[in-house]
């Protein structure tokens, strides 16, 4: 039941910090820091997730996906396509 507490500890502070207009990168970094610091997470036991997390293939499935899109809304951009 703890990690219930932890977790909605970390998503109030990312709702507070993006209410309060800051940068969308700097409040994941406060947040990961967050959930770093509640798990009592080692230097070693952040590397190895990182590095899974990175080389996992549904990671890389999604970085494709996500730059394909934003490839597609630039030629419909310079198109013109979304302005009519």
């Amino acid at each position: 039941m703890t990690d219930v507490f932890k977790i909605l500890l970390i998503f109030a502070t990312i709702v507070i910090l993006l209410r309060r207009k800051i940068n969308i990168g700097v409040v994941m970094l406060v947040a990961a820091s967050v959930l770093i610091v509640l798990y009592q997470m080692t230097a070693l036991r952040i590397w190895e997730t990182c590095k899974k997390t990175l080389l996992d293939e549904v990671t890389i499935k999604l970085i494709l996906a996500l730059s394909f899109i934003r490839i597609f809304e630039m030629i419909l951009r310079e198109h013109a396509v979304l302005t009519q």
